[in-house]
């Protein structure tokens, strides 16, 4: 019997235009000996992963796996933020199970894992759909997006503890205010209250409706329990720049984006049924985000709503 390692080996080997690799987990060796397998020739190398600060702290994950997909032509690297299921295809064919690209999952590393993996057809009309839902509701890593990431678990490293994740049940997942996965869009209208709400920091003094906002956001983007300020600050932005619609602003950010155009971004990438204010009031609230958390990447242009990037508008100074 082949460790999962000798069978993720074996396929790539035989790629001859597309390779796709999903793993929530992924290290530098075990993936720079994956790729080292994939033939030069291959045009298309796409790989999925989640990046959460906690695990990048703990050693789940390696952030460095960004400069190992710069290094390779073709290869791209994108994020899901809960990412969890393990797919590997090369071209038309397929292996799904449970190891991580990781050396004790793949059988590198002793004591290696007891892990699953096993060959199914890659068109399948279950896994193309699986496959097209998420590049659908993953976005392309950045550097910008490596260092967040990095410098929060940086900030985990120091504070010599690894916050705990709260339970699903405390979380509320099953709250219906709850967005689905795929869905960010705060209606918290004061971020600079987020962490005071997260802290329970003399929170009878802020306004009801802003409290259950805020949990609510907190609830969406999964926050870990027992985070000080400085580090909740630092998982915040690196968080929400995981998110589709943060993605588009950013993509639309290199030219200034108005309140039209804000709206118009809110509608085409968030589902209706999901706006509890009008689309004027969330990009106001989206605005209020992103010059909070954000405020070395946007910057609003003096007495408008507009949003850009901060370098845009130091282009325009000179």
């Amino acid at each position: 019997m082949r460790s999962p390692g000798e069978e993720l080996l074996a396929l790539c080997t035989q790629a001859h235009t597309d390779i796709v690799l999903v793993s929530p987990f992924i290290k530098v060796a075990a993936f720079e000996r994956v790729l080292s397998a994939i033939p030069y020739g291959i045009k298309s190398i796409r790989c999925v992963t989640r990046w959460h600060p906690e695990e990048i702290a703990s050693g789940a994950s390696d952030v460095e796996i960004f400069d190992v997909i710069k290094a390779r032509a073709g290869a791209r690297l994108f994020i899901h933020p809960l990412l969890h299921a393990k797919y590997f295809r090369a071209d038309d064919k397929c292996l799904i199970g449970s190891a991580n690209l990781t050396q004790s999952a793949l059988g590198w590393a002793m004591p290696a894992n007891l892990e699953l993996m096993y060959e199914v057809l890659a068109d399948a009309q279950m896994l193309r759909d699986f496959e097209k839902r998420l590049f659908a509701v993953s976005f392309e890593a950045s550097q910008q997006l490596m260092n967040e990431m990095a410098a929060a678990a940086d900030l985990i490293r120091v504070t010599g503890s690894y916050p705990k994740q709260l339970r699903e049940e405390n979380l509320g997942y099953d709250d219906t205010s709850t967005l689905p996965e795929d869905v960010w869009l705060p209606l918290c209208t004061r971020p600079e209250r987020l962490f005071q709400i997260y802290a329970r920091q003399d929170i009878d003094w802020i306004i009801g409706w802003t409290v259950e906002a805020g949990q609510r956001d907190l609830r969406s983007l999964r926050i870990p329990a027992g985070l000080g300020d400085m580090v909740f600050y630092r998982f915040v932005a690196a968080s929400i720049q995981q998110t589709p619609l943060v993605q588009r602003i950013q993509e639309a950010a290199v030219n200034v984006i108005t309140p039209e155009v804000g709206r118009n971004l809110i509608l085409s990438t968030v589902d209706e049924q999901y706006c509890v204010y009008s689309p004027e009031e969330h990009w106001n609230t989206i605005l209020a985000w992103l010059l909070h958390f954000l405020p070395h990447v946007y910057r609003q242009p003096s007495g408008s709503n507009n949003l850009q990037k901060g370098s845009e508008i130091g282009e325009l100074r000179k």
